[in-house]
């Protein structure tokens, strides 16, 4: 049973005794027994008036209590609907709540079922990350130690090798892990394989339509620094290509961030090219 139907019955109810009861007090007058004036029975009138009239009285007193009897098994079936209107709305409540809690537990267990897919991959990726910052940061800390120290050089190539492990998937295309790896080669020396850690970023960052980013724009004018640092000992074939690449990577750089212009100004990576005709160029 719906619970609208349950008040509605409660109000028709309600409103019924509300009458029976004021039609009971209407009644009250006639309920209340009437005293009959004493007549004086001459001789003259015979003994069956007498009985006529006693049964009379007899009768309307009979009658009256019948009426209140009805109406008293009245009220009590009233009483009873309603005690049972009652119960049927409580049953009703309590089912409805038990229907509710059902629900409850039910979406509880999706919550739970569900949860036992995602947390694991959610501490997975909590431990890549974890593992990530902290090689982050002891990278950074060793590439900028002293240059030529034997003593880091097995650090230093051990993180190159742990870093490149990390190089995959979500990471493929971090900058700064990438620039971590190429930094690592520059304390090292590896002038040549901190270029090509640039050139394989630029290729992934411009294969996902990423290529006017701030990140691809750091990523050219460092690929020019570790070009650079290979000037010195280059012979005259190298220095060629050097030049044609430095040049590229500075002019892209320089249109993507025109700022870059000024820092490569002051940029002690460019001081072996400060008198190089072609470089003094790309700076005006």
């Amino acid at each position: 049973m719906r619970m609208k139907t349950v008040v509605l019955l409660l109000l028709g109810t309600l409103v019924v005794e509300v009458i029976l009861v004021v039609g009971f007090v209407l009644t009250k007058s006639w309920w209340v027994p009437v005293v009959a004036p004493t007549v004086a029975i001459s001789p003259s009138r015979s003994t069956s008036d007498a009985e006529q009239i006693l049964k009379e009285k007899l009768d309307n007193y009979s009658k009256r209590a019948d009426d209140i009897q009805k109406l008293l098994s009245l009220l009590l079936t009233l009483t009873t609907i309603y005690t049972i209107a009652v119960a049927v709305s409580a049953y009703a409540s309590v089912q409805n709540n038990l229907r509710e809690a059902e629900k409850g537990i039910q979406r509880l267990d999706t919550i739970i079922e569900n949860s036992r897919d995602v947390i694991p991959k959610q501490i997975e990726e909590l431990e890549r990350q974890t593992l990530y910052t902290r090689r982050i940061a002891v990278a950074t800390a060793i590439s900028q130690f002293p240059e030529k120290k034997e003593t880091y050089k097995d650090v230093q190539e051990t993180f190159v090798k742990l870093l490149m492990d990390m190089r995959t998937g979500a990471y493929a295309t971090d900058p700064m892990l990438n620039q971590q790896i190429a930094h690592l080669y520059i304390a090292l020396e590896r002038f040549r394989d901190a270029e090509q850690v640039m050139t394989t970023f630029i290729e992934r960052k411009r294969g996902r339509g990423e290529s006017h980013d701030k990140a691809i724009t750091d990523a050219f004018y460092d690929r020019a620094c570790w070009r650079a640092l290979q000037w010195p000992s280059a012979d005259s074939e190298k220095q060629t290509g050097l030049k044609r690449g430095i040049r590229l990577d500075l002019a892209r750089a320089f249109k993507l961030d025109n700022s870059l212009q000024e820092e490569a100004r002051k940029d002690r990576q460019f001081k072996c090219l400060e008198n190089e005709d072609w470089f003094k160029a790309l700076l005006r």
